[in-house]
């Protein structure tokens, strides 16, 4: 396949209009078509020269005529028509005799503002030697169309300077593109939030009716006003570093005050996106989203938040002060009568266990509060379950807890890590049907994580409570039926990132495992 080109590589229509530009500029006569031959070269798909072109200058010029979609001419700088060049498709998009026009000035054929704008062309390309465009409705044959226009200086050495002019219709393109504006209109219009279009100076160019219907200011209003304007006094310096923000970055979110016409205050949050429009050059589009509701539910989730915060120390100082009022008797009743000094042990370590859960409860209930996201740090696990397993022997007498040795190994977790090693090792103790329980911990490690094991011979469980272990109705408020104490564990697991499951013990029992990320 052959194409004609004005250099290396495969042309289309715009490589066309180059060369006959190329050819008015160098002084060849466009319309007999002399020396048009040496301005095409032949080159094959891949870019290689095939030699002379086997047609005549007025071969080529012909298939040129019949292929070029644009009307050509050459303009002196009073806007005199000096040749027109139009092929068959095109004649009927200028006017019935385009030869006609040879010697008729624009001034003379078009109307005062359209002819003005051409001749400002034209002298702003004679001027600058540089390529000019612009786009303009004209009426012609076929009644009124689109143009696009470029526009060259030639050099010559004639008195008179020159230019080439090659318009291109564009009328079912700008039609394409007015449907699909229309069409993003009536997008923008459906949509509940607040749309805009602004420029770095804050101007508005474009809104939808939800603007006018929140602010309860006009269009008309809307265009002439700052988009900091729209806002309450108190946020619009605010609202003009966003906009900096916006440009600089290329998108930025935000929240702010809306202040109608009337006065009353509507907070909104904003999503805003910069890019360069063809006809505004540098703006940015975004959505506002009326967010009074998020706002009173917020509210309201602070002040539930606020009002379990008060019970949650209400509840910790009464437990305190009524366990202690436990231990007091416990102590009384062993200092009178060491007759049942097993059962008095038993409701010791019971009230020391409420006492422990009430705090790390209080603890977890405290960071969770306060903090937005999890402040985690490496931390040793062995000197933990040290301690965790010399807490239980002295509370647990009877249990053999078997610690297999312990690597120096630490992962991310917090100050609340000894409560899961403490309360997997009194799960696995408490719910012994053991006259002498039997506790074995171990911990393993893995590339990116650790393992730490607390299994017992205890009566195992079920399948069924395998998967219901921890489960929680967060709405009813129920418990998990291990109550709080591996509930807690839970919660601090997810809180670390780790994973907790349960497995058969052999020959009885359960294998807790607990995976906790590698600081």
């Amino acid at each position: 396949m052959i194409f004609f080109t004005t250099g290396a590589g495969v042309s289309s229509a715009d490589s066309i209009s180059e060369a006959l530009i190329r050819a008015a500029r160098s002084g060849r006569s466009i319309k007999t078509g002399a020396g048009l031959g040496n301005t095409f070269n032949r080159v094959d798909t891949e870019g290689n020269h095939m030699g002379e072109p086997p047609a005549t200058t007025d071969e080529l010029l012909t298939a040129v005529l019949r292929t070029f979609p644009d009307i050509g001419f050459v303009l002196d700088e009073k806007g005199t028509y000096v040749e027109v060049l139009a092929g068959p498709e095109t004649e009927s998009l200028g006017y019935e005799d385009p030869e006609a026009l040879e010697g008729e000035r624009i001034p003379d054929l078009l109307p005062a503002e359209t002819a003005t704008r051409f001749m400002n062309v034209i002298s702003d390309a004679i001027r600058t030697g540089q390529f000019q465009t612009i786009r303009y409705p004209l009426e012609v044959v076929e009644g009124r169309r689109w143009f696009e226009a470029r526009v060259a200086p030639i050099e010559t050495s004639a008195d008179r300077e020159h230019v080439v002019w090659i318009s291109r219709d564009i009328t079912d393109l700008r039609n394409e593109l007015e449907t699909q504006a229309r069409t993003a209109d009536a997008v923008v219009q459906t949509i509940d939030d607040v749309f805009y279009l602004v420029d770095p100076d804050g101007s508005l160019h474009r809104w939808n009716d939800r603007l006018t219907a929140v602010t309860g200011y006009t269009d008309a209003e809307i265009a002439d006003m700052h988009v900091a304007s729209l806002f309450a006094e108190t946020d619009a310096d605010a609202v003009e570093t966003y906009l900096e923000t916006v440009f600089q970055t290329g998108a930025a979110t935000t929240e702010g005050t809306i202040e109608s016409a009337d006065g009353d205050r509507i907070p909104f949050s904003f999503r805003t996106h910069a890019f360069e429009h063809p006809e505004l050059g540098e703006v940015a589009c975004g959505i506002g989203r009326d967010i009074t509701d998020q706002r009173a539910h917020e509210r309201t989730l602070e002040r539930r938040s606020h009002q379990l915060r008060l019970l949650n120390r209400l509840l910790r100082h009464d437990v305190r002060n009524d366990l202690t009022t436990i231990r007091g008797g416990i102590e009384h009743l062993r200092a009178e009568n060491d007759d049942h000094d097993d059962v008095l042990a038993r409701l010791e370590r019971a009230t020391e266990h409420i006492v422990e859960l009430t705090e790390t409860a209080g603890r977890l209930a405290d960071r969770i509060d306060a903090e937005e996201e999890p402040q985690l740090a490496a931390v040793d696990l062995r000197p933990i379950v040290e301690a965790a397993i010399d807490e239980a022997r002295e509370h647990y007498p009877e249990a053999t807890i078997d610690c297999r040795d312990l690597p120096a190994v630490a992962v991310r977790a917090d100050d609340l890590l000894d409560a899961v090693v403490s309360n997997l090792l009194d799960n696995a103790i408490r719910h012994n049907d053991c006259q002498e329980p039997t506790v074995t911990v171990s911990v393993e490690q893995q590339a990116a994580t650790v393992t730490l094991g607390v299994a017992d011979d205890g009566p195992g469980l079920s399948d069924t409570q395998k998967e219901r272990l921890f489960e929680s109705d967060a709405t009813s408020g129920q418990a998990p039926e291990t109550g709080m104490g591996l509930y807690l564990v839970d919660l601090l697991i997810d809180r670390y990132d780790g994973t907790i499951t349960v497995t058969d013990n052999e020959p009885t029992g359960a294998v807790f495992r607990v995976e906790l990320p590698r600081a």
